[in-house]
């Protein structure tokens, strides 16, 4: 992944790959290791895909490795008209996604937030208290195990997301009935 890494930095160093900036002041990014994935950045168009496309097949070439196709996705802005979408797509050979999905258990948002993006926490506390009995358990027993469930479920993407009121609310609501 080093190789690939200063292969990459090689083609931005030559302006044949424009790295993304954040903001104006802010520093520019081409790439994202994480143990065995890849995120790659770059501003939209067909010089850019080009050299993407050449270090993705430069570095397999030299690794005897393969992307998978069915794994990788194109994002891409949504102001990009259908036709350069397509385009870009057939230079680089992936599948473009309109949804960024989840990574590593966090939800990937573009623009807005919907109170049902963040459903599966709510599905995890229901599931967690459904396993127990609240007639066998004392009342703070009852108790005890809200909080655990209210805490350790939401606790992970709360590191990185604002949870709407009507998430918390429903939350609250499947504890108050449990208890």
């Amino acid at each position: 992944m080093d190789y690939l890494g200063q292969l990459i930095e090689e083609k931005c160093r030559g302006k044949l790959w424009q790295p993304v900036k954040a903001s104006q002041s802010g520093p520019a990014f081409s790439h994202l290791f994480f143990a065995n994935d890849l995120i790659l950045f770059a501003k939209v168009d067909g010089v850019n895909c080009a050299a993407i496309s050449d270090v993705l097949d430069t570095f397999c070439s030299i690794y005897g490795q393969t992307v998978s196709e069915t794994k990788s996705r194109v994002y891409l802005s949504p102001n990009v008209d259908r036709d350069t979408r397509e385009s870009l797509c057939d230079i680089l050979g992936f599948a473009s996604m309109t949804y960024l999905g989840k990574y590593l258990g966090f939800l990937l948002k573009q623009s807005g937030s919907f109170s049902h993006d963040y459903n599966f926490i709510l599905d995890g506390v229901k599931q967690k208290l459904s396993g127990w009995k609240a007639n066998l358990l004392s009342l703070a027993g009852c108790e005890v195990l809200i909080q655990s469930s209210l805490a350790a479920i939401p606790s992970y993407i709360i590191q990185c997301s604002y949870l709407l009121g009507r998430v918390l609310d429903d939350l609250d609501r499947v504890n108050r009935n449990f208890l």
